[in-house]
């Protein structure tokens, strides 16, 4: 992989589709395509978060286009792929960030319905929604054609015990995301998968976790969380952003679908996308799984 400044791509026109695009990292990838003229297809279940971020992109070159809807959902699914067929262009990328990590529960204790409500946002729900958008991928130029699944280290599945669905959930989209590396770039119209870690990102979601008043959260992954928060070493939501746009258009196709998950600590790549970001220390937070 290159090492080397990068240059950034004219994207104006690119249509890409991001789940959970409403808030949090999923919101921070959306106004920075729209800030390189992308039209956004924005899928998220709370029309609320849609409206926020909606008034955020007016003032950047992109389009927005908000689509409520929950992944899980056929009908939603569908809705995505119609908001794509009416901008009158190829999709380009497809971006599967939202995702859940509750409930926190031990394995022998879960219940039939909150399991499959986990598989379903953070593991079927992507498979779907590809199926459902790929017809619409661009024949002309299919290296602008990208598929990127958010993953995380817990799919090791190692050191978190009670974190089992999420855990579990993430190890098997990473299981999609392979399967999809081998097969799509063999298609009439070829698609490039990438997998990539956000790192420790300073989110609601985030937030909620560390401080939440459950007690199904492991202990140590909550003290964890907590003292990234008071030490402040979780990196800013516009951070992951502009990693993620960086290696949606940015990189070349060969690059984007490699073995390797992007993970955002690594720091041969930062004299590419990172040096807007002269104030933040983009190092990995050690404590929680050591060396990965």
């Amino acid at each position: 992989m290159s090492e080397t400044k990068n240059t950034k791509r004219d994207a104006t026109g690119d249509v890409a589709v991001i789940t959970g695009g409403g808030s949090g990292i999923g919101q921070a990838t959306t106004l920075n395509l729209l800030g390189r003229g992308c039209t956004v297809v924005v899928m998220d279940y709370n029309k609320k978060a849609l409206e926020a971020t909606s008034a955020l992109a007016d003032k950047l070159p992109g389009k927005f286009v908000g689509v409520a809807g929950d992944i899980r959902s056929e009908e939603s699914r569908n809705a995505v792929a119609d908001a794509v067929k009416k901008t009158g262009q190829p999709l380009r990328m497809l971006i599967h960030n939202a995702g859940v990590n509750t409930p926190c529960k031990m394995m022998m204790d879960l219940k039939p319905a909150e399991w499959m409500r986990v598989m379903d946002i953070n593991m079927n729900g992507p498979l779907y929604l590809t199926q459902t958008l790929y017809p619409l991928f661009g024949k002309e130029n299919p290296e602008k054609n990208r598929i990127l699944f958010l993953t995380t280290i817990a799919k090791m599945c190692t050191g978190l015990p009670n974190y089992g669905p999420y855990c579990v959930s993430k190890l098997g989209a990473e299981g999609v995301a392979k399967m999809l590396k081998e097969e799509l770039p063999k298609g009439k119209v070829p698609v490039y998968t990438g997998t990539l870690i956000p790192g420790e990102v300073n989110t609601g979601m985030q937030e909620a976790t560390a401080y939440s008043a459950s007690s199904g959260f492991p202990e140590h992954l909550v003290k964890h969380w907590r003292m990234l928060h008071e030490t402040k070493q979780l990196l800013p939501p516009p951070v992951a952003g502009a990693f993620i746009a960086f290696v949606m258009l940015d990189t070349t196709k060969e690059e984007f679908g490699a073995d390797k998950d992007w993970f955002v600590y690594d720091n041969w790549h930062h004299a590419r996308w990172a040096t807007e970001f002269k104030d933040v220390k983009i190092v990995e937070p050690r404590g929680l799984a050591g060396e990965h």
